[in-house]
């Protein structure tokens, strides 16, 4: 029977560090939740991490793509959780509700590791696509300390303010772009295109021309031979 190596808090919130003999790990988080104890770590002697140990080999499945965005699952989460739910329970009920499929399966790939004995703060990290190591931090801590809901709703709130604050951005960002895009087609039209049949005309009615003109045209040779070279070099 192996020896699982757990750090947990007890009852008046000190650290526990110990180990315990199970068959399992989650036969080993049972006995730790008779003893009291609320888990942190848990692994196996010679892993070098609690962490590494419980997501090591597991792949994250991709028969179907995952939601990259946390905050739709968040929310669900926070809902849940405020209602009186565990973490668990809520996560369970979400994967088995959840209808869009990209959700559906991001909640699924979390059961899947709270039910091979993972905290959610842990089942999280095997989802590096989706959270963030601030986010598993401050997860991590809310099991810790009891104040999960809280934790997800703080979570929520600078989520969602980041979102609208890109959103935000983008649509500022929209107008100058096109507008650059726009001038440059005519700049790119004007020389490679209206320019050339411009000199005709220029030549065919002959006398000096001013030197600004004598510029332009001199320019626009210049980039019509060089261009191909200079600008990829640029």
């Amino acid at each position: 029977m192996p020896d699982f190596a757990f750090t947990a808090r007890d009852a008046q919130g000190q650290t526990v560090r110990d180990t315990v003999a199970a068959p399992s790990r989650r036969e080993a988080l049972r006995l730790l939740a008779a003893r009291g104890l609320q888990p942190l770590d848990l692994a196996e002697p010679g892993s070098s991490s609690a962490v590494a140990a419980a997501t090591v080999g597991r792949a994250v499945p991709t028969a179907a793509p995952q939601a990259r965005d946390p905050l739709p699952f968040l929310q669900a989460l926070a809902e849940l959780t405020a209602s009186g739910l565990s973490s668990g329970e809520a996560v369970r009920l979400l994967a088995q509700r959840i209808k869009e499929p990209r959700l559906r399966t991001l909640c699924g790939v979390i059961w899947d590791g709270l039910k091979e004995g993972l905290t959610l703060s842990q089942a999280m990290e095997t989802v590096p696509a989706v959270f963030d190591s601030q986010t598993i931090s401050l997860v991590r801590a809310g099991e810790a300390t009891g104040g999960l809901t809280e934790v997800l709703e703080r979570l929520i709130k600078h989520l969602s303010e980041r979102r609208d604050l890109r959103d935000k951005l983008m649509a500022a960002l929209a107008y100058p772009i096109l507008v650059s895009v726009v001038a440059v087609g005519v700049v790119i039209f004007f020389v490679f295109f209206l320019m050339p049949r411009l000199q005709g005309l220029l030549a065919s009615l002959g006398g000096r021309l001013p030197l600004s003109t004598q510029i332009l045209v001199t320019g626009s040779e210049w980039l019509v031979r060089y261009g191909v070279i200079v600008v990829p070099g640029l």
